[in-house]
C-alpha cells in the first residue's frame, strides 16, 4: 500500500526528557530523609524492654479484634461508566507520574544536546521490548505529517478522507486539549475510557519490566510513552492506515521511530520551539524533513526557497521517491481551507500508488476532487482550531494559533465572524502564549480587532492541580507563567491603551471574571495564544466538544 498526503502547520509536544533522572532525585530525596530519621533514633531510643515489647503486643491484639468485630460497610456498587471512569483516572493518574517537574526540566534542557540523538533508537528499543516490532509499524502504512502551522488539521482532513472511503484509520495527535484519550482515535473518535486505561496499564507494565532488565534504559517521559501506546493500540486493532503527527521537529521526534511510511509530509513553515529547533527557516527545516525516508514519496507545502533548498537537500541524501511541492487551494476546484486541499493531494497521490503500485510520484498538479472527498472534509471535526462554542456567557472563538503567521489569521477570521462591534456585546481577548513565543511579536496583529477588555493568564485551569486530571500540567512553571501574563498584559497596554485589562491566576478565574459581567451572554471572546489554553477554556464551557 503507498499513501500520498498534506500541508499546513500547528504544533505542540511535551518534549522527550528523562523520566529515570527525576525519579533518582525523587528517590534519593527520600532515602536521605529516611536516614536522618532512623539515625536520630538511633541517638535518642533506647532498645525496647521485654515488659514494653509485651504491652505492644496485646494492644495489638485488641485492635484486631475489635476491628473484626465492628460491622464492614460494604462499599456501593458501581455503574459500569462510573467503574470505567474511576479506571480512567487511575490511569490518568499513573501517565501523569511521567511528567517531568519544571526544575528537572530545566536542568535537563540544558543538556538536551547530550541526549537527542539517542532518542529515537531508545525509543525503538523500548518498544522491541514491549512486543512492537518495526516490521509491526510498517504494517500499518503510515503517514507521517511534519510541519510548524496546521499538521495536526491536515492530519485531520486525510483521515476524514480515507475513512470516508471505507478504511479503518488510526490517528495520534498532540496535544490533546480535555481528554488524553483524543490523542489516540480509531476511525475518527477517541478511544473508549476502558480501552485507554486498559492498554495503557499493560504498556506501562511491560516497560516497567523492560527497564528492570535493563542497565541503561529508563521510563519514558510523557509524550513518548504516549506514542508507543498509540503504536501498540494501532497494531492491535489492525488499522488499514495510521496517520502520526510528529510532536516537535522532526529528526529526533519520537514518533520518528518509522522505518518505512507510506508517505511523509511537511506543512507550512514558522518561527516555534526556536530554542530546540534553531531560530532560522533553515534549521527548522533541516528538523522537519528529518522525517523523510528511503524511497517514499515526499510533499511539501509552498515554501520560502531557502527552505525548499534545505529539504531539497535532505530528501537527495535520505533518497525519497518523490519531492513534490503541493498547489495552492486555488488551483482546486473547492472552497475550504488550504490544509483541504493539500490533503486532498495527498489522498489522490494515494490512490494512484496503492492501486496501481508504480511509483511514478506526484505531479504536484491539481486534480478534480470526488463529492465523497468534499464531503469528508466538510463533516471533519477538529476542535481547538477556528471553533466556535456558544454559552450563556456568551460566543468564544477558540483557535489555538501560536505563530506570527497563524495569530495573523487567526485575526481575519475573527474580524470576518464578528464584522461590526455592537452597542450591547463586548469584544474580549483572552491569551496566554508560551515556551519561546514572545507576546510582543504576536499581539500586534489582534490590535485592530478594538477589544473592550483584554484577559491574560496562564494555562493551568485552576489554582490546584489533580493528579487524576488530563489537563493537569507538571511541566509548566505556574509562577513564570503569572510572570509571562502580567509581561503580555504590559505588552498590550503600549500596543493599544484604550483596553481594559486584566491578569489572573488560572483559566478558572478568567472564565469567572466573565460570567460576573453585567451582560452575560452578550460577549464575543476570542481565546487564542496556545492550544492549551484553549483546551482550558473548552474544558469549562463546552469539554464535550473536544471529542
Amino acid at each position: 500500500m503507498r499513501v500520498v498526503v498534506t500541508q499546513i502547520a500547528g504544533l505542540f509536544w511535551n518534549s522527550y526528557l528523562s523520566y529515570k533522572t527525576q525519579t533518582k532525585l525523587d528517590v534519593y530525596a527520600t532515602c536521605n530523609f529516611m536516614v536522618i530519621r532512623m539515625q536520630a533514633a538511633e541517638r535518642h531510643l533506647r532498645p525496647p524492654t521485654p515488659i514494653l515489647r509485651a504491652v505492644v503486643s496485646c494492644v495489638f491484639r485488641l485492635v484486631r479484634t475489635v476491628a473484626t468485630a465492628v460491622p464492614q460497610e460494604t462499599p456501593a456498587k458501581m455503574s459500569p461508566h462510573e467503574s470505567n471512569h474511576a479506571l480512567y483516572q487511575a490511569a490518568i493518574s499513573r501517565l501523569n507520574s511521567l511528567q517531568t517537574n519544571t526544575q528537572t526540566l530545566e536542568k535537563l534542557r540544558e543538556k538536551r544536546h547530550l541526549f537527542q540523538e539517542s532518542n529515537v533508537p531508545e525509543c525503538v528499543e523500548i518498544m522491541r521490548k514491549c512486543g512492537i516490532e518495526p516490521e509491526d509499524i510498517n504494517g500499518l502504512n503510515v503517514i507521517h505529517v511534519s510541519g510548524t502551522k496546521g499538521k495536526g488539521s491536515t492530519c485531520a482532513f486525510v483521515e476524514s478522507m480515507l475513512r470516508s472511503l471505507g478504511y479503518k484509520t488510526g490517528f495520534y495527535s498532540s496535544p490533546h486539549l480535555v481528554h488524553a484519550r483524543e490523542r489516540i482515535r480509531i476511525n475518527g473518535k477517541p478511544i473508549s475510557e476502558r480501552a485507554f486505561a486498559e492498554n495503557l496499564f499493560s504498556v506501562y507494565d511491560r516497560i516497567v519490566k523492560a527497564v528492570q532488565e535493563s542497565d541503561h534504559l529508563s521510563m519514558p517521559a510523557y509524550f513518548k510513552f504516549l506514542t508507543i501506546l498509540a503504536f501498540d493500540v494501532f497494531v492491535r486493532e489492525k488499522v488499514d492506515v495510521a496517520i502520526i503527527e510528529v510532536g516537535i521537529g522532526g529528526q529526533y521526534d519520537c514518533t520518528n521511530v518509522i522505518e518505512k511510511p507510506i508517505v511523509t509530509a511537511i506543512t507550512t513553515l514558522d518561527y516555534d520551539h526556536t530554542s530546540l529547533l534553531g531560530n532560522s527557516l533553515k534549521e527548522i527545516a533541516w528538523h522537519k524533513a528529518g522525517i523523510f525516508k528511503y524511497a517514499a514519496p515526499a510533499i511539501v507545502s509552498d515554501i520560502a526557497p531557502v527552505s525548499y533548498e534545505v529539504m531539497r537537500a535532505r530528501a537527495k541524501e535520505r533518497q525519497v521517491s518523490t519531492l513534490a511541492i503541493s498547489p495552492p487551494l486555488s488551483s482546486y476546484d473547492i472552497a475550504q481551507d488550504l490544509h483541504a486541499g493539500i490533503a486532498g493531494h495527498g489522498w489522490n497521490g494515494w490512490e494512484q500508488e496503492t492501486f496501481s503500485r508504480k511509483n511514478d510520484g506526484v505531479s504536484g498538479k491539481p486534480f478534480s476532487v470526488p463529492k465523497v472527498l468534499l464531503q469528508a472534509i466538510e463533516s471533519c471535526h477538529w476542535p481547538g482550531r477556528s471553533q466556535v462554542v456558544h454559552s450563556n456567557i456568551g460566543n468564544f472563538y477558540l483557535d489555538g494559533a501560536h505563530t506570527p503567521k497563524s495569530i495573523e489569521m487567526c485575526a481575519a477570521r475573527f474580524a470576518g465572524a464578528v464584522p461590526e462591534k455592537k452597542a450591547d456585546c463586548k469584544r474580549v481577548l483572552l491569551f496566554h502564549c508560551t515556551a519561546d513565543r514572545k507576546p510582543e511579536t504576536l499581539l500586534p496583529y489582534l490590535k485592530p480587532l478594538h477589544f473592550d477588555y483584554a484577559l491574560f493568564c496562564p494555562t493551568v485551569v485552576s489554582r490546584t492541580q489533580d493528579g487524576k486530571s488530563d489537563m493537569t500540567n507538571f511541566n509548566q512553571n505556574v509562577e513564570q507563567a503569572c510572570k509571562r501574563s502580567i509581561e503580555a498584559s504590559e505588552t498590550w497596554t503600549t500596543i493599544d491603551s484604550n483596553t481594559e485589562c486584566h491578569t489572573f491566576p488560572c483559566i478558572q478565574s478568567s472564565i469567572r471574571w466573565l460570567e460576573q459581567q453585567h451582560q452575560p451572554g452578550q460577549l464575543d471572546v476570542l481565546v487564542t495564544g496556545s492550544l492549551h489554553l484553549v483546551g482550558g477554556v473548552l474544558s469549562l464551557v463546552d469539554p464535550e466538544s473536544a471529542v
